[in-house]
């Protein structure tokens, strides 16, 4: 593969992924369920669905699936009203992504996206 095709689809995963972050956030109805970070780790396309709906489980799998090695949290926090909040982080707390929603396992979907965002645009750089 050439750096540039690298580039190029580097930055059309990082694109892909801010459009599901933006629709998760906004809580529309449908996640896109072919996401590729998630499709290439083997996970059902519905799997992103019921996180988004408010699986845990399901947010568990996909943090499993695209994020291994790295940590993970679910809490309600008091400085923003109480709302759930979840963070990935690596191991060790070098780099980590946090998100807030009415929903926890939204929250964390959200902070998967987050990372998972981070790391294609690393790549493309």
């Amino acid at each position: 593969m050439t750096d540039l095709k690298q580039l190029s689809e580097a930055a059309t995963r990082a694109e892909a992924l801010k459009e599901a972050k933006r629709i998760v956030t906004e809580g529309e109805r449908h996640v896109p369920t072919r996401i590729k970070a998630f499709t290439d780790a083997g996970l059902s396309p519905s799997t992103a669905m019921r996180a988004m709906n408010g699986s845990l489980d399901a947010a568990k799998t996909l943090h499993e699936a695209v994020l291994p090695s790295w940590e993970f949290g679910v809490t309600y926090n008091e400085e923003n009203g109480a709302k759930p909040s979840a963070f990935v982080a690596v191991e060790g707390g070098e780099l980590g992504f946090e998100a807030t929603n009415k929903d926890p396992a939204r929250a964390w979907l959200l902070a998967i996206l987050k990372a998972l965002i981070a790391q294609s645009e690393a790549e493309g750089e």
